[in-house]
């Protein structure tokens, strides 16, 4: 009877919870629903024996089918995620999960991480520049001028000090948004204003 090997390639310790309503012998029991769900501590970067040694195959097809929705993975998965995938556990049948495995998808974790934090900035890089529009655009009219809309803008972020603790590299980072229909003076490209897309300067 073979046993679950999970692992966390994450950078945080998580507390996995499961229900073990399948016995040893395979069959479902009616009962055990109303028993409050098992959880298992696992340290980063660490696996654990998930459930028992030597479970049936269908009390750990049980186990999976819980965990594949907040990101459980075997790892003869991994050369097949997605790129939007995020891997918080990673499992293996009967033998123990890999340390390479474990490295590969804490690398996967962190590109996602890189690309949600740059994609969160350009968002953001759009929303200052409809905001310093309007400013400027209200300025303008309180002296009586005309405003004529810029032909671009560019926001710059950069990370001032290090997190404790984070493997992240700084962020110095700057995009330019440009209205749509528009050519960008940084780029020399355009790029539409207001619909999720600015133009990396």
């Amino acid at each position: 009877m073979p046993t679950l090997y999970v692992a966390n390639p994450t950078n945080q310790r998580q507390i996995v919870s499961f229900r073990l309503d399948i016995n040893k012998s395979g069959e479902r029991e009616i009962n055990q629903r109303f028993q409050p769900a098992r959880q298992q501590d696992i340290p980063a970067g660490q696996q654990v024996v998930l459930g028992s040694r030597d479970m049936h195959e269908n009390q750990i097809t049980s186990i999976m089918d819980q965990l594949k929705p907040y990101g459980l993975f075997q790892v003869k998965e991994l050369g097949s995620i997605k790129a939007n995938d995020r891997v918080t556990y990673l499992c293996n049948i009967g033998l123990v999960v890999p340390p390479s495995a474990i490295r590969t998808a804490e690398m996967h974790n962190k590109r996602l991480k890189f690309e949600e934090g740059r994609q969160r900035r350009a968002n953001a890089a759009i929303a200052t520049d409809a905001t310093v529009q309007q400013v400027v655009e209200q300025q303008f009219l309180e002296k009586g001028i005309d405003a004529q809309p810029a032909d671009s803008t560019t926001v710059t972020f950069e990370q001032l000090d290090e997190v404790e603790g984070s493997e992240d590299s700084k962020v110095a980072e700057g995009f330019e948004v440009v209205p749509e229909g528009k050519i960008g003076t940084v780029s020399g490209k355009p790029a539409a204003r207001g619909k999720g897309r600015g133009r990396r300067g």
